[in-house]
């Protein structure tokens, strides 16, 4: 069975983004439309991509300040010395996490080179009424078959 056509369209923000995820959420939504892939179904995957993206977006800044391996103070067992020890950034963990994310999600909306052949574009829905049908309504809406309240013209 043929599932029915997608019409193309602008999703809502969702109401949780930040202001820098809501950049990143029109930018995304932006790149999508000229492409001519944009639904409004991929509100909640744009969204989540903007969450992530904000997210490695503060991890990347935090690695760019203390670097991937950083110093910290240490106790021994004897619970009176202290020595300088050395470990892994743990925002560089995070990065790394949202970096995978980020990239699965590009996939899913056909953003990569090899997933772009893979998208289809939304259907837009077609008219199947006839061409009097259609003038009949374009009159419809032009004039006016019962008066407004408070028309000078009215009897």
């Amino acid at each position: 069975m043929a599932t029915p056509p997608v019409a193309p369209g602008r999703p809502k923000f969702p109401k949780h983004l930040s202001r820098e995820a809501r950049t990143i959420f029109k930018k995304l939504c932006a790149d999508l439309e000229s492409r001519k892939t944009l639904t409004p179904g991929d509100r909640e995957t744009i969204g989540l991509f903007a969450v992530i993206y904000d997210r490695h977006q503060r991890a990347l800044a935090d690695i760019a300040a203390r670097g991937e391996i950083v110093e910290f103070d240490s106790v021994l067992k004897d619970g009176i010395t202290k020595v300088k020890r050395t470990k892994k950034n743990e925002y560089l963990d995070i990065a790394v996490g949202c970096e995978k994310n980020l990239f699965a999600i590009l996939q899913s909306l056909g953003l990569t080179p090899v997933s772009r052949s893979k998208v289809k574009v939304p259907a837009v829905p077609k008219d199947n009424r006839t061409d009097e049908e259609k003038t009949f309504e374009s009159l419809m809406h032009r004039t006016r078959l019962v008066p407004s309240v408070g028309d000078k013209n009215a009897n």
